[in-house]
């Protein structure tokens, strides 16, 4: 919540008091590497996220925190290696995914970018949004029927479920 925030200060001396208690706590050296990142202090901001990486090599929530950090300071092909070992630990994180799939966008990786699109919408089937990104990504590499027949299937799964109704469709179409 300080993160969304932006009580950077006061998140990071939420996390020193965490780590006074539990100096091994990996995930939240990695938060207050986050915090710090976002106070310009960044040359300690990586080296809590590595420390918190050292202690939990296999935390999604430090992976991804690191992602984000490469991320906000353009390194966004280190940022891409980072989700997709915070996947590893979280296959199914729908904020780890839908991050992957907006640099993947930024970096061209289309044919990357379809596998995340479609574990998107598998995740949340009722999401539009989701099943829009994946058509569109098969538009972009000029795949237009694999495009229509992801739409077809959208409307299919939205005539199915209640709540929607035909203006929700056409609205989607």
């Amino acid at each position: 919540k300080l993160y969304e925030a932006h009580q950077y200060k006061k998140g990071l001396k939420t996390c020193d008091q965490i780590l006074k208690k539990c100096p091994d706590h990996g995930e939240t050296h990695a938060v207050k590497g986050l915090f710090l990142s976002n106070l310009e202090r960044k040359d300690e901001a990586y080296e809590s996220i590595k420390h918190g990486l050292e202690i939990s090599p296999r935390s999604s929530l430090s992976w991804h925190i690191n992602g984000i950090v490469n991320r906000n300071d353009n390194k966004f092909e280190e940022a891409i290696k980072c989700y997709e070992e915070a996947l590893k630990g979280d296959s199914e994180n729908i904020n780890i995914l839908r991050d992957l799939a907006h640099l993947q966008v930024y970096l061209r990786q289309s044919t990357k970018l379809i596998d995340t699109r479609k574990r998107l919408a598998k995740l949340n089937s009722l999401f539009v949004p989701f099943w829009l990104g994946l058509a569109h990504t098969y538009h972009m590499l000029g795949k237009y029927d694999m495009a229509v027949k992801t739409i077809s299937a959208n409307e299919e799964q939205m005539k199915n479920e209640p709540g929607y109704g035909p203006y929700e469709i056409s609205e989607t179409l």
